[in-house]
């Protein structure tokens, strides 16, 4: 396998599928009308386009002899299985096959960048031009939308629509790539920098978890160096108190800051509706779950924890909570790394934004996430063979 292709080529996958993601939509999609930014409409969904990318690339994985698999690959597969079983008793939807591939498709980016990762300084940089296209893509959607920032926030968030996503989707995606690139980052005015265009891009969303995922992010970025102790703790609890104190004066206190967490009827009446679905369906079959049971995302909880019940039931969060437990035991003698300790902040900014918002089971959402355990992972298995060569 060429070199070149073993130290780059899981930069160079995520680049083509966030390229997808970033400039191409469905023709048949609702969210059409939405989008005033320069995008390319095809009459295949963008997702058929990202699979076919990993089809290529995942060929490459199997004919390539020094490829590897490792337990959480193999987690992961059982996590596939686990979704199948339901099939014996809630029978087939008609979106069953497209989560199937979604699934399949997470086991797939997982080894892709487990493999072709090397150090990941080049994924690092691809991360950025993602960062900063995506930045450009909300202010100018903002901007040129029918609707501005100053009306509505029902209305504006609804607007708010890119090819990649809209509103809480788009800082779903942005704030965990800004929380590596910000651990990683060794210069004070470029963090400075990626703070200012993190906090300008979340503002225009208007995305609540987004504002509280970022806020996270800063806390743990500004105090945690990788490390467990008393001091370190302490450390964690004034700064958050501090972040926190800050952040709720400028939210109180300002016009942007109550615009952003202005309250909508609509959506609180909406998210309960969904909640209680998600109950619903989990206590008709609460050990193994529904399936596949949708795929356009109209009945997801927005919550990470239940969306796994509904699908997998009890099961299914016991094995996910497994395959966390697997991925901290696998990092937690690196974390004084920057990237490692950085893609393990965005695991957990994801997680933590995920209890109110989409962050499992969506296509796009599932690559990034599984990119970014990936990378952890290679990242680790690149600093053991330092360690091994000196």
């Amino acid at each position: 396998m060429n070199l070149l292709f073993v130290k780059k080529g899981a930069a160079i996958y995520f680049m083509l599928c966030m390229f997808v993601s970033l400039f191409f939509t469905y023709s048949g999609s609702d969210q059409n009308e939405f989008i005033d930014f320069p995008h390319v409409v095809i009459r295949i969904l963008p997702l058929y386009l990202d699979i076919f990318i990993t089809f290529v690339f995942f060929v490459f994985l199997l004919f390539d002899k020094k490829s590897k698999v490792d337990i959480i690959a193999f987690l992961l597969f059982c996590r596939f299985l686990l979704h199948c079983i339901p099939v014996y008793y809630a029978g087939m939807t008609s979106h069953f096959m497209m989560n199937f591939i979604v699934s399949v498709l997470c086991i797939c980016v997982y080894l892709i960048h487990l493999n072709y990762n090397d150090s990941g300084n080049f994924l690092i940089d691809v991360f950025k031009v993602f960062f900063l296209i995506l930045c450009f893509q909300i202010g100018v959607e903002s901007f040129i939308s029918a609707n501005s920032f100053f009306d509505d926030v029902y209305f504006y968030k609804v607007d708010m629509a890119l090819p990649i996503g809209s509103s809480n989707s788009l800082a779903a995606k942005l704030v965990p790539v800004f929380a590596i690139l910000f651990m990683v980052e060794r210069k004070n005015a470029l963090k400075f920098l990626l703070l200012a265009l993190a906090m300008f891009a979340v503002a225009l969303t208007k995305s609540r978890s987004g504002v509280f995922g970022l806020l996270f992010v800063l806390i743990i970025a500004l105090s945690w160096r990788g490390t467990f102790s008393v001091k370190e703790f302490l450390k964690i609890i004034f700064i958050a108190l501090v972040v926190i104190s800050v952040s709720s004066f400028f939210l109180m206190n300002s016009d942007i800051g109550m615009l952003v967490f202005s309250d909508s009827d609509s959506t609180l009446i909406e998210r309960n509706r969904l909640l209680q679905n998600g109950l619903d369906l989990f206590w008709n079959h609460p050990f193994f779950g529904n399936g596949f049971y949708y795929f356009d995302m109209a009945d997801n909880p927005h919550n990470w924890i239940l969306d796994i019940l509904m699908r997998s039931g009890l099961a299914g969060l016991a094995l996910m909570l497994i395959i966390f437990a697997k991925i901290w035991f696998e990092v937690k003698d690196f974390l004084r790394d920057d990237i490692v300790r950085g893609c393990l902040v965005a695991l957990l900014c994801m997680l933590w934004q995920g209890l109110a918002e989409i962050v499992l089971f969506g296509y796009i959402q599932d690559i990034l996430m599984w990119s970014i355990v990936g990378l952890m992972i290679a990242r680790v298995g690149y600093l053991k063979r330092r360690v091994n060569n000196l």
